[in-house]
């Protein structure tokens, strides 16, 4: 797989990434000018800039890039023996950029206040799930921009891999569904879980 595929796949995930692009290269260095490597909020690759100390360098710049919520960008500028004590005597730039994930809202539940909740979700920015069982309340008509799981919520719950960038609303048709959702979801690391109802539902 292509880089690029790569990042349209992580994008397509909505996961974070930090593009690090060797922009400038003099002497002998390990990749030159155009070279790439993706770092995932995990540490993971996708790419190269050639390994070795200069590769460490940046992947550790990039993943506190990806913590610093004030920044979006910067650049490296290395010289290799120098400051890495690596025997290429070169010097490399490297441009890193955040790509951020996008905020995710899975809605369990078709419901009335699922579809003013997705409408109102996607209005700022947030990419929207919506799952339940029953076809005639799950449909695109109803949920025109979101992504339509024709499943019992439950099971998606249990399912879910969830990040602090995954939002859930429980607000099913049933109190004992909501229940199976829940405790399936206190499970999952997320960055928002809510249940809709009335005061004695909650209780």
């Amino acid at each position: 797989m292509s880089l690029f595929a790569h990042i349209a796949q992580l994008e397509a995930e909505g996961r974070a990434f930090v593009m690090c692009t060797v922009t400038a290269a003099q002497g002998s260095t390990p990749q030159k000018p155009g070279s790439r490597v993706v770092v995932l909020e995990d540490g993971s690759l996708r790419g190269t800039i050639g390994g070795g100390a200069i590769e460490k360098q940046v992947v550790e710049a990039a993943l506190a890039l990806l913590e610093d919520k004030g920044a979006q960008s910067r650049t490296l500028e290395t010289h290799l023996t120098h400051e890495l004590g690596m025997c290429c005597g070169g010097k490399m730039s490297v441009f890193l950029e955040k790509h951020g994930a996008p905020p995710s809202l899975v809605l369990f539940g078709a419901g009335h206040v699922a579809q003013e909740l997705a409408a109102l979700a996607q209005h700022v920015g947030f990419r929207v799930t919506v799952t339940d069982e029953r076809a005639q309340w799950l449909n695109s008509r109803r949920f025109p921009a979101a992504t339509l799981r024709l499943e019992p919520p439950d099971e998606v719950a249990k399912s879910l891999l969830g990040n602090l960038h995954t939002y859930c609303c429980v607000a099913t048709h049933d109190h004992s569904l909501d229940q199976a959702c829940v405790e399936a979801l206190v499970k999952t690391p997320l960055a928002y879980l809510g249940v809709m109802g009335s005061q004695r539902k909650a209780q």
